[in-house]
């Protein structure tokens, strides 16, 4: 089994001129080194990340999203949902097929899109949060470093289920 490395990496200029990351209050980026990435979907890997999370790791992240930052999740499971989050198509600027997919759930303090983005050389996963109010900022700022140490470690365990699934 290959090592799976994670790092921060600026978010594409392609999310940042698109609707969803151009009047964010946050963005941020990292990228799972992988080769095979595009053995799957987007969307596989979406689902591999939230869903195929241990079911301790999906409560405390549901419970910070709705409990915490009041996000409005969709039906779980759902063929039109992650975790319920709302699959709102291909991320801007990536067109293709299966290659990118954008995630959105909003509140009154923030909304908030994930992107997953599979190309050659890995996965890259980025985030956008727009403050809906003064509250939305302080919430955000209490969820942001969970944010940021969760994501990487998720992407990590979603290659290592994929890449066993494929085996």
């Amino acid at each position: 089994m290959a090592s799976r490395q994670t790092r921060r990496v600026p978010v594409p200029k392609s999310l940042l001129d698109g609707e969803e990351f151009a009047g964010s209050h946050y963005s941020w980026a990292c990228e799972l080194s992988a080769p095979d990435a595009k053995s799957k979907t987007a969307e596989q890997w979406g689902r591999a990340v939230f869903e195929g999370a241990p079911a301790p790791v999906r409560g405390f992240v549901v419970l910070g999203w709705t409990q915490v930052l009041r996000l409005r999740l969709g039906p779980r499971p759902s063929g039109e949902h992650i975790l319920g989050w709302r699959i709102s198509g291909p991320a801007p600027g990536f067109g293709k097929e299966g290659e990118s997919l954008l995630l959105e759930s909003r509140s009154g303090l923030i909304t908030a899109y994930n992107v997953a983005v599979v190309n050659e050389t890995g996965v890259l996963w980025a985030t956008a949060v727009r403050f809906n109010n003064p509250v939305g900022r302080l919430f955000w700022r209490l969820a942001q470093p969970i944010h940021q140490l969760t994501i990487p470690r998720l992407l990590r365990r979603a290659a290592r289920t994929l890449e066993r699934d494929r085996a």
